[in-house]
């Protein structure tokens, strides 16, 4: 089965797609920079997380090393829409950024 990562995932968009994620039964990674809420959220829902920033490259191509697909709901997204920084480039062609609509349409 592939493996989704969702980076971002301890906020509001973040848990609300891997609470859907796991629900459909979806072998899950948990990302993100800040540990702590990670740690919380990977507990309640019974799975792994990887902690890591995106502006380093290696350390990114590291924690990518078996994930399939990378959902980014790492917020603010005005700034971080897609993955930024050195890392881009390793999580291209797996990455599905979250955009959010400005009230009034796109």
């Amino acid at each position: 089965m592939k493996t989704l990562m969702i980076y971002g995932a301890p906020g509001y968009t973040g848990r609300m797609a891997a609470a859907h994620a796991k629900e459909t039964g979806l072998k899950l990674v948990l990302a993100g920079r800040d540990e702590a809420p990670l740690q919380v959220l990977a507990k309640r829902l019974g799975v792994e997380y990887r902690v890591f920033a995106l502006d380093n490259a290696g350390d990114v191509d590291y924690a990518l090393q078996d994930i399939a697909v990378l959902l980014n709901c790492a917020g603010p997204y005005a700034r971080l829409a897609g993955c930024t920084g050195p890392g881009r480039d390793h999580a291209k062609g797996r990455m599905v950024p979250v955009r959010i609509a400005p009230p009034g349409g796109p």
